[in-house]
């Protein structure tokens, strides 16, 4: 659990700092999906849903590293390329915790024990409310998309406390 809350920190904070054409990540998004092929792995025995989002986590984590490697180039990519990446990039960050809350869930049920799941399913709704209106506002007016993704980041901090919530029952339970 603690490598899916670390992976979904790396995946869900996104610092950037650019210099003209060349964008750098400081919290790159490759290294939380690394670090989610890992926890599901180690999970997979508990939770059938963990062991069928391996391959598809292990596709974000090579689209995550070629995004990363175009955002250090400074050349020139098309804008029609670039909303296909952001329109995929977007299915794989919401499908991805979709399915991880889904495995949380399960387990809740399997050991008929509270992992935050109602709160993380929650969380995650609001998550996928807050990326498509900033999509919408980004297309509209770009202060607007300026407070959505203030209240995305507060989101994600909801998000990632609900996580370590979770990561913390299940790292206190020793009979699992």
């Amino acid at each position: 659990m603690k490598k899916l809350l670390w992976g979904l920190f790396f995946i869900l904070l996104n610092l950037t700092i650019t210099a003209g054409d060349c964008k750098i990540g400081l919290l790159p998004s490759f290294i939380g999906y690394i670090l989610l092929v890992i926890g599901f792995g180690g999970l997979s025995d508990r939770c059938e849903n963990y062991r069928k989002i391996i391959p598809i986590t292990k596709v974000a984590v090579a689209y995550s590293i070629i995004v990363y490697i175009l955002d250090l180039l400074p050349m020139g990519v098309s804008d029609d390329f670039l909303i296909i990446l952001g329109i995929v990039g977007l299915i794989l960050q919401m499908y991805i915790p979709y399915e991880m809350i889904a495995g949380i869930k399960g387990l809740e049920k399997k050991y008929d024990l509270e992992f935050y799941g109602d709160q993380l399913s929650i969380c995650w709704k609001m998550s996928v409310f807050c990326y498509v209106a900033l999509y919408i506002a980004l297309c509209l007016f770009w202060a607007l998309a300026i407070v959505v993704s203030l209240v995305g980041w507060v989101v994600s901090f909801f998000f990632l406390s609900a996580m370590n919530g979770c990561k913390n029952t299940y790292c206190n339970l020793r009979t699992i």
